[in-house]
């Protein structure tokens, strides 16, 4: 297999869930920041706040995966891992358009409530840990190298890219 490398501008959500997700494929990632990059997101906190469309359109089943992938993210062997907090979330509708919406994702984090269906998962993280955590396990295979570098020009070279700083030297 021809190895992989990549060049990642960024070390917030984007950028570590990135680097995060290549380096499980077996990528080598640099992840460069102006700041350091083991340093997580300049967010405070984040939260999901779902809602359930009626319909089961492709956008729905997506929001279920993205859903379920962040609940498998949260859940520890006791409880939840360190950073994420429960925060219920309930959605107002019909009991009859609730119990409809339930049964298209019976095995989901949902509840019926008699107001509508309540959101009973994992939605809130302190982004400064849930990336420390994902850098980690890129880290751990020795396929994440952290850079704290400004990256003035991305250059194109035959079969690769270069990350050059402002005086021209190659950052990555």
């Amino acid at each position: 297999m021809i190895p992989r490398s990549a060049i990642i501008l960024g070390a917030g959500l984007a950028g570590s869930a990135l680097a995060r997700a290549l380096a499980r494929r077996g990528w080598s990632v640099s992840l460069i920041d102006d700041a350091d990059p083991r340093a997580g997101s300049r967010q405070p906190a984040l939260a999901v706040h779902p809602a359930h469309a009626p319909d089961d359109s492709p956008a729905s089943r997506l929001s279920r995966i993205g859903l379920t992938l962040l609940a498998q993210d949260a859940a520890a062997e006791h409880g939840l891992k360190p950073g994420w907090w429960p925060l219920p979330r309930l959605q107002r509708m019909s009991i009859e358009r609730a119990q409809a919406l339930a049964s298209a994702w019976a095995d989901g984090p949902l509840e019926l409530h008699r107001d509508g269906l309540l959101w009973n998962q994992p939605c809130a993280v302190d982004p400064k840990e849930l990336l420390m955590r994902w850098q980690r396990e890129a880290a751990e295979n020795d396929r994440l190298r952290s850079i704290v570098a400004q990256v003035a020009v991305l250059k194109a070279q035959e079969n690769e890219w270069l990350a050059l700083n402002a005086d021209g030297h190659v950052i990555a």
